[in-house]
């Protein structure tokens, strides 16, 4: 699954833009160590995740931070969940199989 996990802090989202098989326990091992409160914002399911996953490193790198961690602002992170709802419904009418996502804030 790609998924956004992040924290907010003064206005800016700190956000990393990843794959895993599963997103909360990869929230789980990510706040180990980390003094914010992370949190998964978004996640879903789709097709060559590794190839979509670096293709919105590329698609948002002037917001790199370091790695594959961004700092967003608000009208920012919402393009971005913007693209990946469109991600999620382009699959569903590609490929007529239920592809999960979901929200978390």
């Amino acid at each position: 699954m790609l998924y956004l996990i992040g924290y907010r802090e003064a206005g800016i989202y700190h956000i990393k833009i990843g794959i895993a098989a599963n997103p909360l326990r990869r929230l789980k091992q990510l706040q180990t160590g980390n003094g914010h409160r992370l949190s998964v914002l978004k996640a879903i399911d789709c097709v060559a995740p590794r190839r979509v996953e670096l293709g919105l490193h590329r698609q948002f790198s002037h917001y790199r931070k370091s790695g594959e961690w961004f700092e967003l602002t608000a009208p920012v992170l919402a393009h971005l969940e913007q693209v990946m709802d469109r991600l999620a419904v382009d699959q569903l009418q590609n490929e007529q199989q239920p592809k999960s996502f979901y929200l978390v804030r």
